[in-house]
């Protein structure tokens, strides 16, 4: 069932960040386990046809266009991915279709991804 990302993001208290520096929308801290994996961009299906593989990361923070997920591993910018993860209360779940939008590299084992929403679903 499609839902709209500016709901969850209303859960939060208060913006942790406000606008400004280049920022379109206000960001709520958070810390919400996710699992994601690259999608192929022509059949919407992920690119290891034969297994699910799922990588586990953690979204940072949320704004009403995405998240910023941090991981261990290096995901190039412009691909397509699907992140699952739970409201930050637990209560629901969520896959989302997703692109990269930008990608920094804190050192040889975190990324911090910038991860823009296409399709937001509650399972």
């Amino acid at each position: 069932m499609p839902v709209s990302w500016d709901e969850i993001v209303m859960e939060a208290e208060s913006p942790t960040y406000a606008l400004g520096q280049g920022r379109t929308a206000e960001r709520h801290s958070c810390r919400v386990k996710a699992r994601y994996r690259l999608l192929n961009p022509l059949q919407k299906m992920e690119i290891y046809s034969q297994q699910d593989v799922y990588e586990q990361g953690w979204l940072r923070d949320r704004s009403s266009g995405g998240v910023l997920l941090e991981t261990g591993h290096y995901l190039p910018e412009g691909k397509k991915l699907e992140v699952n993860f739970s409201s930050p209360d637990g209560s629901r779940t969520f896959r989302a279709e997703s692109v990269i939008r930008w990608v920094k590299k804190l050192n040889p084992r975190c990324f911090h991804v910038g991860v823009q929403f296409e399709e937001l679903h509650q399972l």
